[in-house]
């Protein structure tokens, strides 16, 4: 029988009505030190966190939900250690938390229920500050799992680094995401590279429910050379197969990008695809090819360009892998 796993994961909350709320087990806030039953997610970010989670742990994981951050990703130092204080009477394995703090005033407290939790086997993972490679907190406590990004095309590895005190790199680009009111997003960044990492652990703990943390990290490590060949993963076939679907996709992403003419091989992210339209590309996609499942058949790779999209859905319509 595989282990249930449990990760607390501490961020802006989790939207009530996601696909995801099934998972939740319990759920509650903290704002300047007072704790509420509200931890409705109004930025975002901590649904589509733990919808990667859930998506790298093939959906075996339940969540406890601290929001520690408002809707615009703000919060108070205080009550991220009020709720890692408050957590100690849940019975959890992982704590998540892909947010970053560059100076901590209360940094004695912190290393203090660090250990405690250390001390009771409960991994902590934390994502390194976005924007830069300065130390920050928690992810550069000892005790603490730290996640950078790195531009890897292989979504499943990780790299461990024993002696530093940012212990892993995982891949950092966009996948497609459930976002509020469901929307498909992409998202990336050390918070996606970090959610993702804690989906693998978790994965790695229901398969493996004996092994250590330390056991997890050395066993699965992937030792191979970075690959940040993104051409790489390109499989091609004739344009003479590609044309129908090529033909078919530059006239929907030319009327959705509001262009004249689009080359088939233009980055669309350079000429207006976004968070705010690629929603509705997909759902126009999925609409003409009855395909629903967009996290699991187009990457950020895929969406990429007209040609790249073209050939996800011709691979997708045979049934072919990478």
């Amino acid at each position: 029988m595989m282990k249930e796993v449990c990760v607390a994961i501490l961020d802006t909350g989790i939207e009530y009505n996601n696909l995801l709320k099934n998972n939740v087990i319990e759920g509650f806030g903290f704002n300047n030190g007072i704790k509420t039953d509200d931890y409705n997610d109004e930025n975002g970010h901590g649904t589509k966190c733990a919808n990667i989670i859930r998506m790298y742990c093939d959906d075996k994981v339940k969540f406890i939900i601290a929001k520690v951050l408002n809707e615009n990703m703000e919060g108070y130092e205080k009550d991220i250690l009020f709720a890692l204080n408050y957590l100690k009477d849940f019975d959890i394995d992982i704590i998540h938390m892909s947010l970053a703090m560059k100076r901590c005033n209360y940094l004695e407290r912190l290393n203090e229920l660090v250990d405690y939790y250390k001390n009771s086997k409960v991994i902590i993972i934390s994502s390194q500050y976005n924007k830069s490679e300065e130390i920050c907190y928690p992810a550069h406590l000892k005790g603490v799992i730290g996640v950078r990004g790195i531009e890897c095309i292989n979504e499943r590895s990780f790299y461990y680094f024993e002696n530093r005190s940012l212990n892993i790199e995982c891949s950092n680009l966009p996948i497609l995401v459930r976002s509020l009111k469901n929307k498909i997003e992409m998202f990336g960044g050390n918070s996606k590279a970090a959610a993702a990492f804690t989906g693998l652990v978790c994965n790695y703990m229901k398969s493996y429910d004996n092994l250590a943390i330390e056991e997890i990290l050395e066993r699965f490590s992937d030792d191979k050379k970075h690959n940040s060949d993104l051409a790489s993963c390109q499989k091609r076939y004739s344009k003479e197969e590609l044309n129908r679907y090529i033909k078919y996709i530059k006239k929907i992403v030319v009327t959705l990008l509001r262009k004249k003419e689009i080359d088939e091989y233009t980055n669309l992210y350079e000429i207006g695809l976004n968070n705010t339209n690629i929603d509705i590309l997909l759902r126009k996609i999925g609409k003409q090819y009855e395909i629903s499942n967009y996290e699991e058949v187009f990457s950020y790779y895929d969406l990429m360009n007209i040609y790249n999209i073209s050939e996800c859905i011709y691979r997708n319509q045979r049934g072919d892998k990478l």
